[in-house]
């Protein structure tokens, strides 16, 4: 029974990994060029766009082709390498935790672009874009820079590269990761979501002879919408994900868990 799980998982990794890497790359690339052209580029939330094109092309590329060499096709020059291991914990921690608030702070830049409180339009400026892309990159970068501290390697236990909760320090750093992720992060993306739903219908459809910008504006929230719709309801299983590794006698096969739980994310 463990080896039919385990073949399920590898056959898993290998086919629907290689399709969301090709997907992935592919479609971020696309993204990428829609976003540089003239009708976009001069609208502030095609940049926050862009930027969470460019991460998830990158974490596509490096991240998920890692798990599609280690748990799919089990290279074990790779496989077992623990400081490449490392280094792949700091980019999969620094990618997700940027992906989450990109969208976060697309978000507010959604809300304070409607919003008829002009106060809040200061927050919808190109400096103001850049500014909060780098410090939103630095908080990344600090929250990921525990991670190849604290990640542990071991292709038999179910875990392979990742944290194993056996210290008071490992848990409460885990529990940082969950509550950033899957609490603070989707609450703040709902909540400019419905603010900026709520504007909307204050201020009503716009009419044909609206500028052309407008009307751009209005696409871009359309499209924030789904964006949020979507990534909350394939973030969901990240809650299971932190629930394994915080308690992983509650789980009869982990492998197969993990492969299931990975595949909305990796989406």
């Amino acid at each position: 029974m463990v080896d039919s799980f385990s073949d399920i998982c590898v056959q898993l990794n290998r086919w629907i990994l290689l399709i969301i890497i090709i997907m992935g790359i592919f479609g971020n690339l696309l993204n990428i060029t829609i976003f540089i052209r003239p009708v976009f580029n001069h609208h502030v939330c095609s940049w926050y766009f862009f930027a969470l094109a460019v991460n998830n092309c990158f974490y596509s590329l490096i991240v998920i082709t890692y798990h599609l060499l280690t748990d799919g096709f089990q290279i074990q020059a790779i496989t077992n390498s623990l400081s490449l291991c490392q280094f792949i914990s700091f980019i999969d921690i620094f990618c997700t935790s940027l992906s989450h608030y990109l969208i976060v702070l697309a978000a507010i830049n959604r809300y304070c672009a409607g919003s008829a409180n002009p106060r809040f339009h200061i927050f919808h400026s190109f400096q103001a874009m850049v500014l909060s892309i780098l410090l939103t990159m630095i908080f990344c970068g600090l929250l990921a820079i525990s991670n190849p501290i604290v990640v542990d390697l071991n292709s038999t236990d179910g875990f392979g590269c990742n944290v194993r909760v056996n210290t008071i320090y490992k848990e409460f750093y885990v529990i940082v990761q969950m509550i950033l992720f899957v609490i603070i992060a989707p609450i703040l993306m709902i909540i400019f979501a419905l603010l900026t739903f709520r504007d909307r219908r204050l201020i009503g459809d716009i009419p044909m002879a609206v500028s052309k910008c407008r009307h751009m504006e209005y696409h871009q929230t359309r499209m924030f919408f789904l964006l949020v719709i979507v990534y909350i309801i394939l973030n969901l299983p990240e809650w299971i994900e932190y629930l394994i590794l915080l308690r992983s006698n509650l789980f009869k096969s982990i492998i197969l868990t993990t492969t299931i739980i990975r595949i909305p994310i990796y989406f």
